[in-house]
Formats: C-alpha cells, structure tokens, sequence
C-alpha cells in the first residue's frame, strides 16, 4: 500500500513539474494539492494559431502550382500535338500533289507508249486496286497506327 502512495505522489509531482515548466511556478511543495491555471497559455496557443495559418498558406500555394503545373502540362501536349498534326497535314499535302503528279505523267506515258488514250484508265485502276486494298486493311493500316501515334504523344 504504501508503495503505491509513492507512485502517486510522484505521478503528481512529475505532472506539477511539467505544467509548472509552462505556467513559471515553482517546485510543489510535499502534500498540496497540483494547481491549475483556468487560462490556458496565451503564447502557445498564438505560436500553434501562426504554425497552422502557415501550414494552410503553404498547402494553398502547393495546390496552386499543382494547378499551374496540370496547365502548363496541358498546353504544352496540345501544342505538341497541333503542331504534329500541321506537319503530317503538310506532308499530306505535298505528297498528294507529287503523287497526282506522277500519275499524270504515268497516264500521258503509257498512252503514247500505246497510242491511244487509255493510259488514264489504266493509272485509275491501279489507284482504285491501292484504295481497295487500304479499305480492306483500314483497321491495321491506318487506324492503329494513327491512335498509338496520338496516345504515344500524350502520354510523353
């Protein structure tokens, strides 16, 4: 019995010592009561008051420059992209027009090289057996590329 009248004792007096670090008092002398204060402490609850106002400002500008960051990300993939898509339309172009080109000159050649003027027919089913084909294999020709194109692009 008497053994745990001195664990309390010193309970109390470990507890004084703590709250006496913080409220300025002294030692607590043997058999008083632990004093309290009813105010709590003014410069710690302001110090606690200023760390979490802080801690709220630097997640506020976190978030912001997440934001900004998710935008500049943004804009820079849509650039990329537009931009890729300008050149592969100019490629387009160009190609079309050499390719429109040489067809011409196939037709008038071989319809010399016959002497009529069925050149033409022969150039234009040629293209109608390459449109042909190119339907019939859209899937893998022309439409999984493109899409892996524009993923690979994005996802940079």
């Amino acid at each position: 019995m008497d053994r745990t009248k001195e664990l309390e004792e010193e309970l109390q007096k470990k507890t004084f010592e703590e709250r006496s670090k913080m409220n300025g008092e002294g030692e607590m002398p043997p058999g008083e009561e632990i004093p309290y204060k009813d105010e709590p402490d003014k410069t710690l609850i302001e110090e606690r008051k200023e760390l979490v106002e802080e801690l709220f400002e630097k997640a506020e500008a976190y978030f912001k420059t997440n934001i900004e960051i998710a935008k500049l990300k943004a804009a820079d993939k849509l650039a990329m992209g537009v931009s890729s898509f300008a050149a592969v339309l100019l490629f387009f172009l160009f190609f079309s027009f050499f390719y429109l080109m040489v067809n011409v000159g196939i037709a008038v050649w071989l319809g010399n090289s016959m002497g009529q003027q069925n050149g033409y027919f022969v150039v234009a089913g040629f293209n109608g057996a390459i449109a042909l084909f190119i339907y019939l294999f859209r899937e893998s020709l022309v439409k999984k590329p493109i899409v892996k194109a524009i993923i690979s692009q994005f996802l940079k």
